[in-house]
């Protein structure tokens, strides 16, 4: 399995779609999606998923976050430089760097926001826009 992929993000999105009515939101989704579990369980498992060539998918779409390192160290670049851009974080914690679950769960949650971010910005939609029909359509195209 190949994780960390934008088709990956997209699939999560249509699985779970149905389980979503009108009266959530875009938000509650994503919340739901990348925000309240761990994408890996396995500290094996996800140190070898960030050990793998992630950033392939991604070529070219991450410029403002400097990632050029391959594998974990390129996951590493990734959360730090996400976490300086939106909370002003600079360094990793320890404890975050020596937790591969932890750091894949940041990746996957970054990689899907930057997801989110594209469809919604190129359907004029936004996180409080409500999940009728129509925007559930436009998020799995």
């Amino acid at each position: 399995m190949k994780y960390f992929t934008r088709q990956e993000i997209v699939n999560q999105i249509r699985a779970s779609m149905n389980d979503y009515d009108e009266s959530n939101n875009i938000g509650n989704l994503f919340d739901d999606l990348f925000n309240s579990d761990y994408y890996i369980i396995d500290s094996y498992k996800a140190a070898k998923a960030l050990d793998s060539d992630w950033q392939d998918d991604w070529s070219g779409l991450l410029n403002q976050y400097s990632v050029d390192l391959p594998g974990v160290f390129g996951a590493l670049q990734l959360v730090r430089h996400y976490d300086e851009a939106t909370i002003g974080i600079e360094d990793i914690n320890v404890d975050e760097f020596l937790d591969p679950e932890r750091i894949a769960n940041k990746v996957e949650y970054i990689l899907a926001a930057y997801q989110m971010d594209q469809i919604l910005i190129s359907n004029n939609l936004d996180y409080e826009s409500c999940l009728t029909n129509h925007v559930k359509t436009l998020l799995v195209q």
